[in-house]
């Protein structure tokens, strides 16, 4: 890099921008979305997609013009934590999101009731089906995250998105018949709709260069709620309208404030939407009325990740550090009363996860957990390729 000039990722843990500084005059240039720039001597900068998006991108850039001086190329589909040196080595670790993990229902007080299929690499954003007959996750295979469905009372998995791009954060309709998820790639994140048995082709919802994660559907599937990662707002969250004809309506703010808000769900009735917030320095969580989004109430304290409702809205649990908390809720006119909170079990699976890696049986009594698959976790290997700059070639010459 040349002197005076620094690469950094500017944004949050869900998404980056690169920016190239000029410690000189303080000055910021925005390059593009990505994570993790380093410099190589090659002529290129090396990125990931996104900070939860394992894989290496090339881009050729010049520093006299400090432009690029053509498009990414993408270099491996997994790994993270890479350096290049001079003499062309370029050296990466495995991605560390996850390794292998497998599906585990465990009863109020964490015992273990019964293990859920093989284990898959990194299993996140879990999600059960209304009926508590499916569970729907992302998880990586071959090097690339995508949606999977599974049938809990016979463990038979069936993947559910076949694309080159990062798929994850399936969010079921109330009915049980669709699924809305985040589809993400270089320079566009979508958030698409498909009926839940696989048939029909995906729907865009929405649209853009900004990252989104779909979160929660209203009890009526007209409303489906989502945050979007702005690198000038930080995240916010966003609510967009079914139509009668079945497309939606453009999107809308319904939070947005100087500190980050994610993981926006409906109450069972629709009234009040749950909610992540950093406003107090941490994650906690929170609850706010729906549509007008008054009478914040802190649901959370001393951290919260990752809330859920039970699914008559009697009880809200979330993620504290490894332990699962439960609060009673009672909803009495327009008011919302909140309860003592109660730690119910502890899991490895919970701890560190920023992406929901637990939901609740429809009846509170079970959850079903994505844990370590102990033994059979892969350990982390350190990657070395020589003259790793052919590889740009390489692959716009197969092009």
């Amino acid at each position: 890099m040349a002197a005076g000039l620094v690469l950094a990722g500017k944004g949050t843990r869900f998404s980056q921008t690169l920016e190239l500084i000029d410690l000189e005059t303080g000055q910021s240039q925005t390059l593009r979305e990505g994570a993790y720039p380093a410099w190589s001597p090659s002529g290129h900068i090396l990125f990931q997609t996104a900070p939860r998006s394992p894989g290496l991108w090339a881009l050729p850039f010049s520093l006299r013009t400090r432009k690029a001086e053509g498009e990414p190329v993408p270099l491996l589909n997994g790994g993270s934590d890479f350096s290049a040196s001079a003499d062309g080595t370029l050296v990466w670790a495995d991605a560390g999101i996850g390794g292998l993990r497998k599906l585990v229902w465990r009863d109020r007080s964490g015992k273990k009731l019964a293990d859920t299929g093989s284990p898959q690499t990194d299993i996140q954003y879990l999600s059960l089906s209304p009926d508590g007959a499916q569970a729907a996750y992302a998880a990586a295979e071959g090097g690339n995250q995508d949606v999977w469905i599974v049938e809990l009372a016979h463990a038979v998995r069936t993947r559910f998105t076949f694309t080159p791009e990062v798929d994850r954060s399936p969010t079921w309709t109330p009915s049980g018949r669709e699924i809305a998820f985040s589809s993400q790639r270089s320079d566009r994140s979508d958030i698409l709709v498909q009926p839940s048995d696989g048939s029909g082709e995906p729907k865009a919802v929405v649209s853009g260069p900004l990252t989104q994660f779909a979160t929660g559907w209203s009890p009526d599937g007209m409303t489906l709620l989502f945050h979007r990662v702005d690198p000038k707002t930080g995240l916010d969250l966003w609510k967009v309208r079914r139509k009668a004809d079945g497309t939606f309506e453009q999107p809308s703010v319904w939070l947005q404030s100087p500190f980050g808000e994610s993981r926006g769900s409906f109450s069972p009735d629709g009234r009040y939407v749950l909610y992540v917030s950093n406003e107090s320095g941490r994650n906690e969580v929170y609850v706010r009325s729906f549509p007008d989004g008054g009478g914040r109430r802190q649901v959370s304290s001393g951290g919260g990740e990752n809330p859920r409702w039970r699914r008559d809205g009697k009880e809200i649990f979330y993620v504290q550090g490894d332990a699962l908390i439960a609060v009673e809720v009672n909803a009495a006119g327009d008011s919302l009363a909140i309860g003592a909170a109660t730690e119910l079990l502890r899991s490895p699976g919970l701890v560190g996860m920023i992406s929901p890696s637990y939901d609740a049986a429809p009846d509170g009594k079970r959850f079903l957990i994505s844990e370590p698959a102990g033994e059979n976790t892969k350990p982390p290997a350190i990657h070395v390729i020589q003259n790793w700059a052919a590889l740009p070639r390489q692959k716009a010459g197969s092009e």
